[in-house]
């Protein structure tokens, strides 16, 4: 099943303004993002959801959760901003080695 994956990417994902002034990717777009990658890279397919927005300022990081399809297992996923050029937010995607508890 998934294992530990350290994979970079650039989201397609345009980073909105929140009322504070902060940039923002919604989960549901991270999610997805994550699990296309994932799946490009693995082979698997997986079904990733997050529980809330990722900031887009380098070096934040953001708790997801992914299960493979046809597994029941559940794994945690770090997404974690590495770079920002305007709209591009280039991220890394680190899945647990181990299944969450």
């Amino acid at each position: 099943m998934a294992r530990r994956a350290l994979l970079g990417f650039v989201a397609v994902l345009s980073a909105g303004s929140t009322a504070c002034g902060a940039d923002r990717v919604p989960a549901d777009a991270v999610a997805a993002e994550a699990a296309a990658v994932l799946a490009e890279r693995t082979g698997v397919r997986s079904q990733v959801s997050c529980p809330d927005e990722l900031e887009v300022v380098p070096g934040t990081a953001l708790r997801c959760e992914l299960t493979p399809e046809g597994a029941s297992e559940r794994y945690g996923v770090t997404v974690t901003v590495t770079s920002v050029d305007g709209d591009d937010v280039d991220v890394a995607v680190e899945v647990d080695d181990a299944p969450a508890a």
